[in-house]
């Protein structure tokens, strides 16, 4: 019963496809997120340049749990790579010894750095650029920008894509046009039919 004395009754059935991102094409879900490996020898703008041009950003690790999911696809690929090292979105160009993330020019909150090499510059120039290493257990090393070799881009992934589907119909008791009467309504399921993500 309604405040005015008059009986609502509405049957409402919706059934929500289980949400969550959608890795885009060529990218694989690890964990948190999308990740892609690129096996192609470049500078480190280049693979800047070349994660957003396939739909991402080159990596960088905000946490812990990130860098070990980006640790675990970069695992799956080892050994297939050469020479196993891939560039991170980290650099010190901006300020000396001032590492940021670059996709949003904010100081590292998370590091990884490998101890014995050190960052800055060294004998053969400036190291402004950093990699992660598989022969270094995964960890971060500072380097000169125009070293060439692979990369991974990271994507945290698509809205799930929904198609609505007709159920059937319901009778309702609802007032349309100043008369309480039995309406039908149509009901609907959404389901998602994104194309089913490929783990790392």
């Amino acid at each position: 019963m309604t405040k005015d004395g008059t009986l609502s009754l509405v049957l409402i059935w919706i059934l929500i496809a289980k949400g969550g991102a959608v890795c885009p094409d060529g990218f694989c879900r690890h964990s948190d997120g999308c990740y892609r490996t690129v096996a192609l020898n470049v500078t480190w703008i280049d693979a800047r340049s070349y994660c957003e041009v396939l739909g991402g950003a080159l990596l960088s690790p905000v946490s812990q749990s990130m860098a070990t999911a980006a640790e675990g696809a970069l695992r799956r690929m080892k050994g297939t790579i050469f020479p196993g090292k891939f560039w991170l979105d980290f650099t010190d160009l901006l300020n000396p010894k001032d590492w940021k993330r670059m996709n949003d020019k904010k100081a590292l909150n998370f590091t990884n750095w490998e101890s014995t090499s050190g960052t800055g510059t060294s004998d053969d120039g400036a190291r402004n650029c950093v990699y992660i290493s598989e022969s270094l257990a995964y960890k971060w090393v500072a380097v000169s920008c125009e070293e060439k070799m692979n990369f991974l881009c990271y994507h945290a992934g698509l809205p799930p894509t929904t198609e609505r589907y007709p159920l059937g119909s319901t009778r309702v008791y609802k007032n349309k046009h100043g008369y309480y009467d039995w309406y039908y309504e149509q009901m609907y399921e959404y389901k998602d039919v994104s194309p089913r993500d490929v783990d790392c």
